[in-house]
C-alpha cells in the first residue's frame, strides 16, 4: 500500500500525461513538487512539453514565413502571363519588361528554394560546435552583397563566439539578402554588432524599405 502511494500512482499519473502528450494534446501539467527521481522525472516531461510547444510555435511561423514569401512572386508571375497572353506580347517593349520580371522572380523562388534546402540540411546534419570569428563572419556575409553597398560597424567587444560557422552563416547571408531585397534602390546597408546586458551580442541589420 505504501509502495502504491509513493511510486506506482504518481507513475501512472505520469503515464497517462506522457500518452496525452504523444496524442497531442500538450494542455496537462503535472505539477508536482517530489524532490526525489519521480519528481525529476516529472519536471524533465515539463521541460520536454515546453520544447515541443516551441518547435511548434516555430513550425507554425516558418509555413506562414513561406507562404507569404512564395506568395508575392508566384502572383507576379501569373500577373505577368495573364497580360501577355491579352495581348502585351504584342508590344516588344512590355514583352522584354514582363519577361525580365518573369526572370526574376523566377531568380528569387530558387532563392527561396535554396534557403529551404540548406534548412533541412541543417537540422537534418547538424555541425558540432566550435570557436567562430564573428567579426570575421559578419564582415564576410556583408562582402557577399555584391554591387550593393553594406556598412558595418562592430560595436562589440566580443569578436569570437562559440556555436555553428555554418548555420551563423546562413543566418546573416539571409538576412542581409532580404534586407537588399526590399531596400530603396541606391540605398545602403547597415550592419550593426553591439553588445547588451546578460553578456549577450546582439545583430541588427537594417535598410530603407521601398514604400
Amino acid at each position: 500500500l505504501f509502495l502504491s502511494t509513493t511510486n506506482s500512482r504518481p507513475l501512472t499519473r505520469l503515464t497517462r500525461s506522457a500518452e496525452r502528450i504523444a496524442s497531442g494534446d500538450r494542455t496537462r501539467r503535472l505539477g508536482t513538487s517530489r524532490r526525489d527521481e519521480i519528481g525529476q522525472l516529472s519536471r524533465a516531461f515539463e521541460a520536454m512539453t515546453r520544447n515541443l510547444d516551441a518547435r511548434a510555435r516555430s513550425t507554425r511561423d516558418l509555413a506562414a514565413n513561406i507562404s507569404h514569401e512564395f506568395k508575392s512572386p508566384l502572383t507576379s508571375i501569373r500577373g505577368a502571363a495573364e497580360l501577355l497572353l491579352e495581348g502585351a506580347a504584342e508590344d516588344p517593349a512590355a514583352r522584354t519588361r514582363f519577361l525580365e520580371n518573369v526572370l526574376a522572380d523566377a531568380h528569387r523562388l530558387d532563392r527561396l528554394v535554396s534557403r529551404l534546402l540548406e534548412l533541412a540540411r541543417m537540422e537534418a546534419e547538424p555541425s558540432p560546435d566550435e570557436v567562430v570569428d564573428y567579426e570575421a563572419l559578419v564582415r564576410e556575409a556583408a562582402g557577399e552583397a555584391g554591387p550593393h553597398e553594406v556598412r558595418v560597424t562592430y560595436g562589440s567587444r566580443v569578436t569570437q563566439l562559440r556555436g555553428r560557422r555554418e548555420n551563423l552563416a546562413s543566418v546573416l547571408r539571409n538576412l542581409v539578402d532580404n534586407a537588399l531585397q526590399y531596400a530603396d534602390e541606391g540605398s545602403p546597408i547597415t550592419v550593426l554588432v553591439e553588445d547588451v546586458p546578460g553578456g549577450f551580442v546582439r545583430t541588427t541589420i537594417h535598410n530603407s524599405g521601398v514604400p
